[in-house]
């Protein structure tokens, strides 16, 4: 990642950015979370800390990941709704690959399935999986749809 995409997502000068990166301007903690993030580590990784860690820097660090993870779901949804919307107004459908064409969306959801990689990667202790079920649940009935202009339903 290049310092200038670095700076605007932690909404620094690039200047600022350069200066933390040389050692010449003190980081905050604040500022090592976000760049972590932005990476895709936790601080720890980071840092490669071996500090033990409070409660409370576990909750923001799951904050931080929460939003994280929320920013790249719904970019996901919204990638996922606009390559619906070319499907649907496009006249030649979509190709995926050498052998794979999709006409609507149906086959778009189908092409997704069959193209992303297994989840694997969570453990928790089984006394927790309900709490994550419940999140996740939380998290799908938290789509709301709005109607389009036009739309009859609006």
């Amino acid at each position: 990642m290049s310092q200038k995409d670095m700076s605007e997502r932690l909404g620094l000068a690039q200047v600022v950015y350069g200066r933390i990166e040389l050692g010449t301007r003190a980081v905050r903690a604040i500022e090592l979370r976000d760049i972590a993030t932005a990476l895709g580590l936790s601080a720890d990784e980071l840092l490669r800390d071996m500090a033990p860690v409070s409660p409370e820097e576990m909750v923001t660090r799951a904050e931080a990941r929460r939003d994280a993870a929320y920013a790249a779901l719904h970019d996901y949804g919204q990638g996922f709704l606009d390559a619906v919307v070319a499907l649907e107004e496009s006249e030649h459908g979509a190709a995926v690959s050498d052998d794979e064409f999709l006409d609507n969306a149906d086959d778009l959801v189908d092409w997704l399935k069959r193209s992303q990689p297994a989840f694997i990667g969570l453990k928790a202790d089984a006394d927790l999986i309900p709490a994550v079920r419940e999140a996740l649940t939380n998290t799908a009935a938290s789509v709301v749809i709005h109607p389009t202009k036009g739309d009859p339903d609006e």
